[in-house]
């Protein structure tokens, strides 16, 4: 019972009591957010501008990228127009593994062109793929969502923990407060509703299965499964909801995982289920009707889903004696399924280690693109 209130308050959650009247002054912070053209992380980046910040938003288009800049920067908010911030339009592919360093190589440039020196507050990995035509896959031919959602935004945070550590460190400039570098994930309410148990199905020797599209799940001679595989990789074990809902738990882990591994070092790692957004997010299922109903009745606008990050990324109610916690809407501190909650643990912690295993496979695929 417990359990379907929370979700119930996810769904249905109160008015949000951390917006812009409640964010600090953030001149002289760097902040990163993939996906930032568009949608929520679009909201998130002219939020952040408006309190000064600086704002690399990650996007593989650069003429949407460029558009969202020139529409922050000519916004008739007062708060907008005499911002001391900057918005720079950074390339990021989370489909292409091989093009990620390039990534944060053009992050070290620019951020030195602006006189940052490297420095990095946050990372908001925002961006995502939900749902895609059945057999999407990556450049490297990972199932999509799985792929982006997760293994790309792996490979982004692990090329820029080296200026996450410095600023921690003081440095790039003055020494940040205690726990306000942050990695934020973002999750989704499809981890608690569409994940299998554990979040993510992984075999004997850790490895996820049906990951790449064309490979065998397992089991019999494997043409089956393998015929099944080059439908949708990872959608092979189960429905399309399914598949978004392994790629988010996915998030999860990485959010929790990070945060254990991270802690002393001083970095906050978070994970969040944003709400329910009307955004281009679910523009591969509006085609579906009983997805196009459900939306239309309880969806809320993108600067919700905005409210929802900015509560992880800058909310004094987080620190890192709490870092590895759950976000949920718009800005409060939730508890996720059980199950889950005890796959984030270690065996040592007494839990099942799921989110570790799930961390080493990532950590094994990325590990020709370093």
């Amino acid at each position: 019972m417990g359990q379907l209130w929370s979700m119930f308050r996810q769904m249905l959650p109160p008015a949000p009591t951390y917006t812009e009247k409640d964010y600090p002054d953030l001149t002289g912070k760097v902040f990163l957010v993939t996906g930032a053209n568009t949608g929520v992380g679009y909201e998130v980046a002219r939020l952040l501008h408006s309190k000064n910040a600086h704002v690399f938003i990650a996007s593989r288009n650069e003429s949407k990228a460029l558009s969202a800049i020139d529409k922050i920067n000519s916004s008739s908010s007062s708060s907008c127009s005499s911002s001391k911030g900057t918005l720079t339009f950074l390339k990021l592919d989370l489909s292409d593994l091989s093009s990620i360093k390039q990534t944060a190589l053009d992050f070290d440039r620019l951020s030195n062109e602006q006189g940052l020196g490297g420095r990095l507050d946050v990372v908001i990995c925002n961006a995502g793929v939900m749902m895609p035509e059945p057999g999407s896959m990556t450049k490297q031919s990972y199932e999509m969502q799985l792929g982006t959602n997760c293994l790309g935004h792996f490979l982004l945070v692990k090329l820029l923990t080296p200026y996450l550590l410095a600023t921690v460190q003081g440095k790039t400039h003055d020494k940040p407060s205690e726990g306000t570098v942050r990695v934020v994930w973002v999750s989704s309410s499809a981890m608690d509703l569409s994940s299998p148990k554990g979040g993510i199905p992984l075999d004997e020797e850790g490895n996820v299965v049906g990951a790449k599209i064309g490979t065998p799940t397992g089991g019999g001679d494997g043409k089956s499964e393998e015929k099944e595989a080059k439908k949708g990789g990872i959608l092979s074990i189960g429905p399309r909801s399914e598949a978004y809902g392994i790629s988010k738990a996915g998030n999860y882990f990485e959010g929790t995982e990070m945060a254990r591994r991270m802690m002393k070092e001083g970095v906050v790692s978070v994970a969040l289920n944003p709400g329910n957004l009307h955004s281009e997010l679910d523009r591969h299922v509006n085609s579906i009707y009983f997805f196009r109903l459900a939306r239309t009745l309880m969806t809320y606008s993108p600067v919700h889903g905005a409210y929802t990050e900015l509560f992880a990324a800058l909310s004094p109610e987080i620190s890192l004696s709490n870092s590895g916690c759950w976000v949920v809407p718009w800005g409060r501190i939730g508890d996720p399924r059980p199950d889950l909650v005890a796959a984030s643990r270690t065996k040592e912690e007494g839990g099942t280690g799921q989110a570790e295993k799930f961390w080493k496979w990532c950590e094994k695929e990325v590990e020709a693109y370093v």
